[in-house]
């Protein structure tokens, strides 16, 4: 979902994405991230917590170490 007259940008997965960078804290992992932001009301389902995850990996806003979730030095 991307941002226009009827999603708002906090609701699409590129809003999404960024307030998962947002939230990411040291040491997270997969598991511990969804459990402090799946009462979001921006995510709702952890299937859309997971499309975030994989884009922004694939735009290499973080990086996985050793099942840790870390923000990319850039």
């Amino acid at each position: 979902m991307l941002p226009d007259k009827t999603i708002k940008l906090s609701f699409s997965l590129i809003g999404t994405g960024a307030m998962l960078l947002k939230n990411i804290a040291p040491n997270d992992t997969v598991s511990s991230l969804w459990e402090r932001v799946k009462r979001s009301e921006n995510i709702n389902t952890y299937e859309k917590f997971i499309k975030c995850l994989v884009i922004l990996y694939s735009l290499g806003a973080i990086t996985f170490d050793d099942q840790i979730i870390k923000k990319a030095n850039k």
